[in-house]
């Protein structure tokens, strides 16, 4: 055989030091281009859930959500809020990866998340969130049953997931091409924090996030 290319080398090495099993489902297509199925981050018994859309090129290889550079700028605005990791659980409502990170039409996307479902309640039973936060316009379409992000983030959703609260907002994605949004996002994470009695003391910091640096997202 030939010699594995730099990306098969990546994933061989990075599983040999894990010493673990590449995570699979085959319940959708969506698994045909991904490394893995991807899991969530954070306190197991926090009250704050937050779920995205998919997982990107560096969570398909780790097999953890968010720590992209999407990842990277949630766990920044999370810190400014003063925050701590154990009072939020991170996660998506698609588990694997989208070809070139392109999710197909909503109705298709439907499709998917009926797979991908009963790993998120999982999730919900084991962390009992009392909030979920829903980034972006998938989890907002799939979990809360509304359109257009722009016309419902930073409020409080008519309707509960397994009778949990939800809250709508950007996803740090759409904040990396758009920074003007990120005090959006921050508003719409102090909105579910505040409803659940942890009221975040936002740090008087200079520190800025680097949006021109080039990342895979």
């Amino acid at each position: 055989m030939g010699e594995q290319t730099g990306e098969a080398n990546r994933i061989s090495m990075l599983y040999r030091k894990r010493g673990c099993m590449l995570k699979k489902c085959e319940k959708c297509q969506l698994h045909q281009h991904a490394t893995q199925m991807v899991n969530g981050r954070g306190g197991n018994h926090a009250k704050v859930m937050l779920i995205g859309e998919a997982p990107g090129y560096e969570e398909d290889l780790q097999g953890t959500a968010f720590v992209g550079k999407a990842g990277q700028l949630l766990n920044h605005v999370l810190d400014k809020l003063g925050v701590g990791p154990d009072d939020v659980f991170i996660t998506n409502c698609l588990r694997c990866r989208p070809p070139e990170n392109k999710l197909p039409s909503p109705k298709v996307v439907l499709e998917m998340f009926s797979c991908c479902e009963p790993y998120l309640q999982k999730e919900i039973h084991k962390v009992k969130p009392k909030v979920i936060v829903l980034m972006g316009s998938i989890p907002l379409y799939v979990i809360g049953h509304k359109v257009h992000v722009t016309q419902h983030e930073g409020t409080v959703l008519p309707v509960t997931y397994m009778n949990i609260p939800l809250v709508a907002s950007y996803h740090p994605a759409f904040v990396l091409r758009q920074p003007s949004k990120e005090v959006c996002l921050a508003r719409a994470l102090y909105t579910a924090f505040d409803m659940v009695g942890i009221h975040p003391i936002p740090k008087p910091s200079d520190t800025f996030f680097d949006y021109d640096k080039e990342d895979v997202i």
